[in-house]
């Protein structure tokens, strides 16, 4: 008998970190823990995953070729200008939010336990 569950697909999006990305600071850091997929270091292990979307961060000058699945994260990158690369938000980047599911876009702010705020893209599945 077939689960009547929904379930969260973590395997349609690879999310690729290339080069020195230390000056993005936290900013990276909430995309990489919360990305909606595989997390890759290299275009070594990127070639190693098939995904339907691709996201890539850092130093996109260290890509050999871009494909038509590959989205440059604008404000997490260099390198991407002149590049046949389709550019995306931040905001447009699939995040998983505890029992929330992925979504792409949809921000709002949400407190923290620490009694601070935190910006969020969140959906409901």
């Amino acid at each position: 008998m077939m689960s009547s569950e929904n379930t969260i697909s973590k395997t349609a999006n690879l999310l690729v970190v290339l080069g020195d990305v230390g000056g993005y600071g936290a900013e990276l850091e909430r995309v990489v823990e919360g990305f909606c997929g595989v997390v890759a270091r290299s275009v070594e292990e990127m070639s190693r995953v098939d995904s339907e979307r691709v996201y890539v961060c850092g130093d996109v000058g260290l890509l050999p070729d871009a494909d038509a699945r590959v989205r440059v994260i604008r404000e997490l990158s260099s390198g991407f200008d002149g590049r046949p690369v389709e550019v995306v938000g931040v905001g447009q980047v699939p995040l998983l939010c505890a029992t929330w599911g992925c979504s792409t876009g949809g921000s709002s702010t949400r407190k923290t336990s620490s009694g601070g705020s935190r910006q969020s893209t969140c959906s409901r599945t």
